[in-house]
């Protein structure tokens, strides 16, 4: 490998190191797993981030905000409720029956967003 080849390799390094700060604040990366309609809307059946988002709520305006305005329409109700045409589980477990909206936000978290199917 040439000296210039050596440069880039450490350049793309520290980079990669360094995108999981902001303002000198470590930022969580998370896995964001998409099934059905959701799929869709983040053109992506996988998508790995880094976030400034803590809870749930402060995720959905991330995605929002950086993949598409949608989302947040979609996730929501008119009284800023979840919809339930979604099923969201965080690492496994369902929001619902944890703390829905104020759902923490962690290091290294597996969201997973599937449309609920129906049917008989």
């Amino acid at each position: 490998m040439g000296q210039l080849e050596k440069d880039f390799f450490t350049q793309k390094m520290i980079y990669s190191k360094c995108r999981n700060f902001r303002a000198g604040k470590y930022l969580p990366k998370i896995t964001i797993r998409a099934f059905g309609s959701f799929q869709q809307l983040l053109d992506s059946k996988l998508i790995e981030t880094n976030t400034t988002a803590k809870t749930f709520k402060e995720l959905i305006e991330f995605l929002s905000r950086n993949f598409n305005l949608k989302i947040k329409n979609e996730l929501l109700d008119s009284n800023e409720c979840l919809n339930l045409k979604y099923q969201i589980f965080i690492n496994g477990k369902n929001i619902l029956l944890n703390a829905g909206l104020a759902s923490p936000i962690n290091d290294g978290d597996v969201i997973i967003f599937s449309s609920v199917v129906d049917g008989g």
